[in-house]
């Protein structure tokens, strides 16, 4: 199967840019964890544009992006926690745009820690898949 690179290795660098902000001290600066944020939301993007097309060349109709992760952990690429964190992760992105404000923000960036795990994992799956 052939994938266009580019989805791949965005999805990568994304996530892994993801990770460096996360090694920083994000949580006593609002600039870093602004950025914890833009990254959490170009990794979830990218993985779910590299998802799309993986599931749509192996002829599965795709409608919401939750499909996505339903046919990720369908095909056992996840766990069932896992899935549901990704599953969360959609309804985190429905919160961004309001993540200016200084709670939720803070409640979000808090949550990113948990889903950079199943991103990396998911691109480390991807990588076998591109």
């Amino acid at each position: 199967m052939s994938l266009a690179p580019y989805k791949f290795t965005n999805f990568d660098h994304s996530v892994k840019t993801l990770c460096v902000a996360l090694a920083r001290d994000w949580r006593s600066n609002d600039m870093y964890r602004d950025s914890v944020i833009r990254r959490f939301k170009l990794s979830l993007n990218s993985c779910l544009t590299f998802f799309h097309a993986y599931l749509t060349v192996n002829a599965i109709d795709i409608i919401y992006p939750k499909d996505i992760f339903r046919n990720i952990f369908m095909f056992g690429y996840i766990s069932e926690r896992e899935a549901e964190l990704c599953l969360g992760m959609i309804d985190e992105q429905k919160l961004l745009p309001l993540a200016y404000e200084e709670d939720l923000a803070a409640q979000i960036s808090d949550r990113i820690v948990e889903y950079q795990p199943v991103l990396a994992k998911l691109a480390a799956k991807a990588q076998e898949l591109a």
